[in-house]
């Protein structure tokens, strides 16, 4: 469970469209709202029709895996141990105010 929630319908007239996960808590279709349709073609999100992470959890559990009882994170797990600040200045440029 990475925590990235959300729902992708795909519908042949309009291309993919990004829906809200069942887990407002988790939901993260704010964010992926600004990644291009055309970049969520070939991306699947298996975790957006569940309910709730415990859910989720309880399926790692019944399948063994170690993840199953991992702390949950707060970070952005793709930043990794660099800094929060510096990472974004990599990508975006500083805008006051």
């Amino acid at each position: 469970y990475t925590g990235e929630l959300m729902d992708e319908e795909p519908r042949e007239s309009v291309g993919p469209e990004l829906w809200t996960a069942l887990d407002l808590g988790k939901d993260q279709s704010y964010f992926l709202s600004q990644v291009p349709s055309q970049s969520l073609r070939s991306v699947m999100f298996p975790l957006g029709e569940f309910s709730t992470k415990e859910e989720v959890r309880n399926i790692a559990l019944r399948a063994g895996l170690t993840t199953a009882l991992k702390r949950e994170s707060m970070g952005i797990c793709f930043v990794g141990k660099r800094n929060f600040k510096d990472f974004l200045s990599e990508y975006n440029a500083v805008n006051p105010g």
